[in-house]
């Protein structure tokens, strides 16, 4: 029954949000995602959440029912052509194609994306002060989006992956649709382009962020690009904007670029030679300024819920004079020359191996970029190229500085360990180039908006077959299964099946420690995932005792008991003797023989340990 309220109450808001002036049906889903989760964020900010999808369902459902009754009564309103059938091809084919028993594998997955959402459906809250949670900080946007989905449904790893997958297709459809103006040439344009995310390392199989950051870019800069004199237009790129911002904390800068389009979109459109530049200017800076304060809002609206919670980091920005010093001139000098080589190395864009082709690098991928602006911008009618040029100049400006604003990052936010070695750079700076490619594309495909019906497929099935003979391998694989396997998948089952038997024991305020010998820490991260909303061990000593080897950074030279304060279980996946020493006789000697997983309970006496009690 719930699953059938998910389809009635999604039915009822994008088709109430189809028929808006101005947004149309290729933006509405997009827009669906966005105003979903930012009406269960604010619920949730109070505590409210469960009524925040009550509320939603609710509201869904009325509308599908007088959307039902309208085309009962007059059956030409809905007026769909034929071609966007089409459209509906891979938000089906990414459905079926993710396995039943599908799991996530990977860590950062299980870390924050995964465990996020997994104690936001078992709580329907955010998280709390005491939540087992990492990174209480990161704004839960798509996490919300996730949870409306699944909860109506049921918990399934697969259902989280494809709430995902289906606000990725979403933004890349409103970006399409929103340039694209021939229904054939959008459902066309929009199945190749949906093969774009395999070109940066993205796919459909994860639920990290930056393809979605980068997608929900692109369709916010698609969105301010196709402003009008509509106040629609308005509301709804200030509802994405609000959403973008909240995916992750450095999307503010992708905002402001944003922004600047709409800025001299909203101008460029809203001109009149009555009035004088002054007053033609006056507009359109206080309605961005409107919305970018509203933005503003939404962001401080998390900030007071952070801090609510207790959970504020703390980011102490230095005086950059530190640099100079020796130990931080060193540092810099490393990470620059890493930048540096990174942006120049080639393999920045990730190509099908069955072909000789290079990869190009960072800075020649700009350079074509660049080039195709150009072109893009002498296809359109003079009439147009004003504000195409201010706004792909603006993406390029802010390329740039979003290109600087990572390179800082590593300087300033991150360890140092990871700033000199630019971790995860590709990843990262790859939602701008996504969203950019998105936005170029989009722009050469509405080229041919006048071709005719046969032209048009042709040039398509060009394109298609270009784009086939380039993209990576695992999009094919992946578009007939998304399915986990390997190594990783058995050794999350072996975690799953040692913390169900954790799970008889422990009660809700009680909490246990996870040791796994000679580890990198994937098994703890598991067994951390799988004990959710259980509290277990977060910090980072899960192997005791001195290096396995040189490059052992996982284990902890300390006494087991000394790590064990506040907690009631000991959870030992793998131990051995450097673990047996460190317990020393707080372990019998019938428990150390045994080499599966065990459990203990740890007793005290007057708060000193006396013993570990071997109950599985």
């Amino acid at each position: 029954m719930s699953t059938f309220l998910l389809f009635l109450s999604s039915f009822g808001l994008i088709s109430f949000i189809s028929q808006q002036a101005e947004i149309g049906r290729y933006k509405a889903p997009f827009i669906f995602c966005c105003s979903v989760s930012l009406v269960l964020f604010f619920f949730a900010l109070f505590d409210l959440l469960s009524l925040g999808l009550i509320f939603a369902t609710a509201l869904g459902c009325f509308l599908a029912i007088l959307q039902i009754i309208r085309i009962v009564r007059n059956p030409k309103s809905l007026n769909i052509p034929y071609s966007d059938v089409l459209i509906v091809v891979p938000f089906i084919v990414f459905y079926i194609a993710v396995a039943k028993d599908f799991k996530f594998l990977i860590w950062d997955e299980f870390s924050f994306w995964a465990s996020s959402t997994k104690i936001i459906y078992e709580t329907n809250a955010l998280f709390k002060s005491d939540s087992p949670i990492f990174l209480k900080s990161y704004p839960p946007i798509q996490q919300l989006f996730q949870y409306y989905f699944v909860k109506q449904t049921f918990w399934s790893e697969k259902n989280v992956l494809y709430a995902q997958t289906f606000w990725v297709l979403s933004s890349i459809l409103c970006v399409v649709g929103s340039i694209v103006k021939r229904p054939l040439n959008v459902s066309l344009t929009f199945i190749i382009a949906t093969s774009f995310l395999y070109f940066f390392n993205y796919s459909y199989s994860t639920i990290y962020s930056d393809q979605l950051l980068g997608v929900c870019f692109a369709a916010c800069l698609a969105l301010a690009y196709s402003q009008l004199k509509k106040i629609t237009t308005v509301i709804v790129f200030f509802i994405a904007i609000a959403a973008l911002a909240l995916i992750k904390e450095i999307a503010i800068l992708l905002a402001i670029v944003a922004f600047g389009v709409f800025y001299v979109s909203y101008f460029l459109e809203n001109q009149s030679s009555n009035n004088s530049l002054k007053a033609r200017l006056l507009y359109p800076t206080i309605v961005a300024l409107l919305g970018f304060a509203a933005t503003l809002g939404v962001l401080k609206s998390w900030s007071w819920y952070v801090a609510k919670i207790q959970a504020t980091r703390d980011v102490v920005i230095p005086n950059f004079s530190i640099f100079t010093e020796p130990a931080l001139s060193k540092r810099l000098s490393l990470t620059t020359s890493e930048f540096f080589t990174r942006v120049l190395k080639p393999g920045f864009l990730s190509i099908t191996d069955r072909w000789s082709i290079a990869s190009p690098s960072l800075m020649f991928l700009l350079i074509i970029f660049i080039l195709l602006s150009v072109a893009v911008v002498l296809i359109k009618p003079r009439i147009l190229r004003t504000k195409l040029v201010w706004t792909l100049a603006i993406i390029f400006v802010g390329a740039l500085g979003y290109l600087a604003a990572l390179f800082l990052s590593y300087l300033v936010f991150f360890t140092e360990y990871e700033g000199i070695r630019l971790a995860s750079f590709e990843r990262y700076f790859s939602s701008y180039i996504l969203a950019w490619m998105l936005l170029l594309f989009a722009f050469l495909c509405s080229a041919i908006d006048e071709l005719k019906t046969k032209s048009l497929v042709t040039v398509h099935a060009a394109v298609g077959l270009f784009i086939c003979l380039l993209v990576p391998s695992v999009f094919f694989k992946e578009v007939k299964l998304i399915e986990a396997g390997g190594e990783a998948y058995q050794l999350r089952q072996r975690t799953e099946s040692f913390a169900d038997k954790v799970k008889k024991y422990i009660q809700p305020n009680e909490k246990v420690y996870f040791i796994a010998q000679n580890s990198n820490g994937l098994e703890r991260i598991m067994f951390y995932y799988a004990m959710l909303p259980y509290t277990s061990s977060m910090s980072w000593c899960w192997s005791i005792g001195k290096k396995y080897y040189e490059g052992d950074v996982w284990s902890c030279d300390v006494n087991l008991p000394s790590l064990l304060d506040g907690y009631e279980y000991l959870a030992v996946y793998r131990g051995d003797e450097k673990l047996w020493q460190s317990g020393g006789t707080l372990f019998d000697k019938d428990s150390t023989k045994n080499g599966s997983p065990s459990l203990f309970r740890i007793i005290r006496t007057d708060g000193k340990i006396e013993s570990f009690s071997r109950l599985e």
